[in-house]
């Protein structure tokens, strides 16, 4: 029996903006332990899946219950059996797939090996035509096979050793070399380990060293990018990331014969330490600041994506609202206003803007700002970018468009499309700088980008996304990130699903220096919904955020109260925090 795979066309790579760190910062990180199993199969590497790990060694395979590290199945080759030297393992859906060589021997052969993860039952062979090399590790990519074929010997040997990509056949697509200054840690050896992270980036090992290599693919080159190097608690061989639990890598420690569990944790430079103290947001209104509409309004089912602005003494609240069934919405701008943030009245009960085909919704509007998220204009003019998309349509494409307005009330037609993907855009302007945080679509999970642009119309996406899921409460999508800046520092307010909760969504939060590296709050979710208060007990997200003049802070966010969910947000609410101390 063979096996195949899916080739999945990869996300266009531009090249990498230069991250803004302030002089003698950095964000350091680190594999801590947090576990440790006895497993009398670690010697070449673990694999994990939801429920189990998988213990490997030569020819000999030890599945495990995560929770207790007790052995529930094995797996050992007969005596006649052709499998010489498992190198690594993964489990995808419900199978486990080693990577497999004749190591020692020469000319090596190589070889993909599946079993039933269940079971352990072996099922296939897939013959590899590299025979010049060993196969160490495997690991699959948005449905695309990656793994490292592998080298011994002297640094000239050691060299040549290659990630490769592979293609639907299992036929080399294209390679990469280590860089020099990893391959000098790899000697003797080579390359014996590696995963990709749920940040996109390659995490290798080598033989022994309790190291892990973070390395970048670049779109032309061919050698990859050293991005850092991170101490572990494991000893070189095969990893595996829990995809269950981001944020969590499992690796061995051969001597020992164990399988060590360890999370990746950073520590954040002294700018931002304060930001990531507790945040006590105070719901300060005895109900929803803005409701569904009266029945027969454009809103009269559907509300989300406050827009706040403040400009000559008034707070303008652009939102996004809806008639009909969740199938059938459309989604048009409506406006209110209030002198105190709290008590909010319609402009009427029309909106003022739609995208003017009756298909497709006028989503996530985002005002242009200044870095302290002021509200600023352009030759007299507001600047608004949206997500548009048709909910009924075959796609499912969310773009960047632009309007434009002298008054917030009559809007231009709305732009060609900017950019593609896009969803719940933030937008600060800096110097003579466009810097936009967004939601990409075309990926799953969700998670956040950021691009610059000089004019706000053409836009440069920096190849590697600058958050994604890697905290235990988020869950399956990141949304909605809202980004300001205070004393120096890019605070940035993000939706995700609620782990521990279901059918909830809350607020979570992170700080950065750059607005490139960010590091996430301790404490996530910053801000929950509250089962108290009915129309706001589910959903706590699609969230807009303003420094008061005094220092403190005001978030206005959309909500859902409990199933049956038959508005997709149920109204608009907010919350007050003093700031950090």
């Amino acid at each position: 029996m063979h096996l195949s795979s899916i080739l999945v066309l990869a996300l266009a790579s531009l090249p990498l903006l230069q991250p803004r760190l302030s002089f003698g910062e950095t964000i350091s990180r680190t594999f801590l332990e947090e576990k440790a199993y006895a497993a009398s199969a670690a010697h070449q590497a673990v694999a994990v899946d939801r429920d189990s790990f998988y213990a490997i060694a030569n020819r000999k395979i030890g599945k495990h219950e995560k929770s207790t590290g007790m052995l529930v199945a094995r797996y050992e080759a007969a005596a006649d059996s052709p499998l010489r030297h498992l190198n690594s393992g993964v489990a995808v859906g419900d199978r486990l797939y080693c990577a497999h060589s004749n190591w020692p021997n020469l000319p090596y052969s190589n070889s993909i090996e599946v079993w039933d993860a269940k079971t352990l039952k072996h099922l296939a062979s897939q013959l590899l035509d590299e025979k010049e090399a060993a196969i160490t590790w495997i690991d699959q990519k948005q449905g695309t096979w990656w793994g490292v074929f592998a080298r011994y010997g002297n640094q000239e040997l050691v060299e040549k050793s290659v990630l490769t990509r592979f293609d639907e056949h299992w036929k080399p697509d294209r390679s990469w070399s280590f860089p020099p200054e990893i391959v000098e840690r790899f000697l003797p050896y080579s390359c014996s380990g590696g995963a990709w992270g749920p940040d996109g980036l390659l995490y290798v090992t080598g033989h022994d060293r309790s190291e892990i290599y973070v390395l970048r693919v670049p779109a032309e080159e061919a050698t990859l990018e050293l991005v850092e190097i991170l101490s572990a608690p494991m000893a070189g061989q095969g990893i595996a990331w829990d995809h269950a639990e981001t944020g969590l890598l499992y690796g061995i420690r051969r001597k020992a014969r164990q399988v060590v569990v360890a999370r990746l944790q950073q520590s954040a430079p002294k700018s931002l330490t304060k930001w990531l103290e507790p945040q006590h947001w105070q719901r300060d209104t005895p109900g929803p600041v803005v409701q569904l509409g009266e029945p027969g309004a454009f809103d009269d089912t559907h509300l989300l994506a406050p827009c706040v602005g403040f400009e000559n003494g008034l707070y303008r609240m652009w939102y996004c609202g809806s008639s009909g069934k969740v199938a059938e919405r459309v989604y048009h701008l409506g406006l209110a206003s209030s002198d105190d943030g709290k008590s909010f009245q319609r402009l009427a009960s029309h909106p003022v803007f739609s995208f003017g085909d009756d298909q497709h919704s006028i989503l996530t509007p985002a005002m242009l700002r200044n870095s302290r998220g002021e509200v600023i204009r352009e030759d007299g003019q507001l600047r608004m970018w949206f997500s548009a998309t048709h909910f009924a349509g075959p796609t499912g494409l969310h773009t960047l468009h632009e309007t434009n307005s002298s008054d917030g009330v009559a809007w231009s037609e709305p732009s060609p499309p900017q950019l593609d993907h896009v969803y719940a855009p933030t937008i600060l302007k800096e110097d003579t700088i466009y810097r936009m945080w967004y939601v990409d679509v075309s990926t799953s999970p969700w998670l956040i980008r950021h691009a610059e642009s000089p004019d706000g119309k053409h836009w440069q996406v920096r190849p590697q996304p600058v958050l994604v899921i890697d905290q235990a409460w988020e869950q399956s999508r990141l949304f909605y990130p809202y980004v300001v800046k205070a004393d120096g520092v890019y605070l940035m307010w993000y939706g995700s699903y609620w782990n521990d909760h279901p059918q909830q969504t809350a607020l979570g939060f992170a700080a950065s220096s750059d607005g490139l590296e960010w590091i996430k709050h301790p404490q996530n979710p910053v801000l929950r919904p509250d089962p108290g208060r009915e129309w706001e007990s589910h959903y706590t997200t699609s969230e807009s955020v303003l420094q008061l003049a005094d220092g403190s802070w005001r978030i206005w966010f959309a909500s859902r109260k409990a199933p049956p969910f038959l508005n997709k947000y149920f109204a608009i609410n907010t919350a007050h925090w003093a700031g950090p101390e």
